[in-house]
């Protein structure tokens, strides 16, 4: 599991800048088709596969939200709570007023008190 990509740059500052834009870039061409993959994976029941591909579709588009937050799930369904917290972490960083950003939270301190780490260790 990835949580910041190497050779991608600071992801804190692709993130702030990311958040910055008016109008947000569609989701680059490579990181769709690993989005589909993605999905067919989890349709054929296959979940380190569909983990693989967002994985590699975050790596090919680091402000693809929606990709760190599926990441997380699937990273946490397969019992890897500290990447999971890392990625749902990312996800948040991304979108910190999201609807669901209370239980993404939530969800963080679950796996960091999974992955034997003190919740409150959690920012």
């Amino acid at each position: 599991a990835i949580s910041h990509p190497d050779g991608l740059g600071d992801f804190h500052a692709q993130a702030t800048a990311w958040r910055a834009l008016a109008t947000k870039p569609p989701l680059a061409e490579n990181a769709r088709i690993l989005r589909l993959a993605a999905e067919d994976a989890i349709k054929r029941q296959k979940p380190d596969e569909a983990l693989n591909d967002f994985e590699l579709g975050v790596q090919a588009d680091p402000t693809w939200a929606q990709g760190w937050f599926n990441a997380a799930l699937l990273t946490g369904e397969l019992g890897f709570y500290y990447d999971a917290a890392d990625h749902m972490q990312n996800y948040l960083e991304l979108l910190p007023d999201a609807a669901d950003a209370k239980s993404a939270r939530d969800q963080i301190d679950l796996w960091k008190y999974k992955a034997g780490q003190s919740p409150a260790a959690v920012k």
